[in-house]
């Protein structure tokens, strides 16, 4: 199954990139192409993008509220503590290709992940 079909299975809408360059947008497309080439890294994202989801809820929002924290903060710990769930959440949201590189090299010892 090629990255598109999986996606459009899943309803999973990539954001368009832009760039300083075709090339950086041209490498950061290859490389989110490459990242979503493996099993794991969709399995990943699909939990991700449920999370996400789920994030947006009425629900959700109480949930965090008594327990002190807002949606957003849960969200952004979360994302930090795993770095696929980082990965997924730079392929699912992020527009800038230089953004985007920098969350999927994560051996970049000034990646956020690392902070």
């Amino acid at each position: 199954m090629t990255n598109n079909e999986w996606l459009n299975i899943n309803g999973i809408t990539l954001p368009e990139l832009t760039g300083k360059s075709e090339k950086q947008i041209n490498y950061a497309k290859h490389e989110r192409a490459e990242w979503l080439s493996q099993e794991s890294n969709r399995s990943a994202m699909k939990v991700w993008a449920k999370r996400l989801k789920q994030s947006g809820t009425p629900a959700f929002a109480e949930k965090c509220k008594a327990k002190g924290f807002t949606p957003e903060a849960v969200v952004e710990a979360t994302k930090k503590s795993n770095y696929s769930f980082f990965a997924a959440d730079a392929v699912l949201r992020e527009q800038d290709a230089g953004a985007l590189l920098d969350a999927l090299n994560v051996n970049n010892f000034l990646h956020p992940i690392h902070r």
